[in-house]
């Protein structure tokens, strides 16, 4: 069966952004290291779950390259939740019709590869509250922000997780692969 595995970036606090959605953080610390084991990851999966914004900046930077990340990103099978969007344009994309939950166990029972989620705070915060996430695939940076949009919330009930894969990369960043019991 399809797993569905949710990649983000993350402060040491628990910060996925700041508190107006800045990512600088982020994009100081990535190296050509870290940014192979997010290909990698990737390349195992044939569907994208994306929020609204994501997607809105994914289809800006992706859709017109064509090196090899933007190829294997158009190339996706793409997701969006949104309760703002008419429309979705960008190649191999649908919005969501249904729950998130109903949207998963319709995804789960295809045949393909696995389903990444690469949504937003908001939709990685729903998505670990409706416990949709099978493997976290967490990059946690050297970084305390001290206030923005957390990834979990009050409402995440208690997972037994399974370290399966950690990686520390010169830039500081420690690259933590868990998955569920």
């Amino acid at each position: 069966m399809r797993k569905v595995t949710l990649g983000m970036n993350v402060s040491l606090d628990g910060f996925v952004a700041g508190p107006n959605g800045e990512l600088d953080w982020v994009f100081s610390n990535v190296t050509p290291e870290q940014m192979a084991v997010v290909t990698k990851a990737s390349s195992q999966a044939d569907t994208m779950i994306l929020g609204r914004n994501t997607y809105l900046e994914q289809e800006a930077a992706f859709s017109t390259q064509t090196n090899d990340l933007a190829n294997m990103m158009n190339s996706l099978n793409k997701v969006v939740f949104s309760k703002t969007l008419d429309k979705v344009e960008w190649q191999n994309s649908r919005l969501a019709l249904d729950s998130p939950t109903e949207e998963i166990h319709q995804l789960k029972k295809q045949p393909g590869m696995n389903i990444y989620v690469s949504g937003g705070s908001t939709l990685a915060k729903s998505f670990l509250e409706l416990e949709l996430i099978d493997e976290l695939n967490l990059f946690v940076h050297p970084v305390i922000l001290g206030e923005g949009k957390k990834i979990f919330s009050d409402h995440v009930k208690k997972q037994l997780l399974t370290l399966i894969e950690s990686n520390i990369f010169p830039s500081g960043v420690v690259h933590l692969n868990y998955q569920k019991k």
